[in-house]
């Protein structure tokens, strides 16, 4: 479980050269946060000052901070109905399966769910499951890309935690 799936949605509903994407074992912030933007108070908005007129890297502070902040989940409903998305998850991670759950629900494109064992012990049946995938959404990409001169490759985004 980590990060990397949540990067995944942010990525898909950013970026309108994703055509399908691979979430494995995402954590998906924010379902039951509400939006809102908050300003930065006190210690934090000084060490934010400091880096923009010194050009300085993130403190830890403002490390933390953006990883609280950080809800891919708030970004599910901005990705285009012409990206598919594929969540795998494993069996007993019930926060991942909510949250994935929740999120294949809400999206307006193709979408599976894909669940494996906890070990990791079948890796080939997911590495199959996902090139099937890719298969199946991006083959008419790469036949309209024949055709029109114009169309730009479609990017693969897949994401692991191994």
């Amino acid at each position: 479980v980590g990060m990397a799936g949540g990067h995944a949605i942010v990525i898909a509903a950013t970026d309108a050269r994703i055509k399908a994407a691979i979430a494995q074992s995402p954590v998906i912030a924010g379902r039951e946060t509400p939006k809102r933007a908050s300003a930065p108070s006190g210690e934090l908005y000084q060490a934010e000052l400091k880096r923009a007129r010194t050009g300085s890297i993130l403190s830890d502070l403002e490390t933390r901070l953006a990883l609280v902040e950080y809800h891919p989940f708030w970004y599910v409903d901005q990705i285009p109905q012409t990206t598919a998305i594929m969540f795998v998850i494993a069996k007993n991670e019930r926060k991942v399966q909510t949250s994935a759950l929740a999120a294949s629900t809400q999206l307006k494109g193709p979408t599976r769910v894909v669940t494996i064992p906890f070990n990791g012990a079948d890796l080939k049946a997911e590495a199959n499951a996902a090139a099937d995938f890719f298969l199946k959404h991006l083959s008419g990409a790469s036949e309209s890309r024949s055709t029109q001169t114009q169309t730009r490759n479609p990017i693969v985004l897949s994401t692991s935690n191994y």
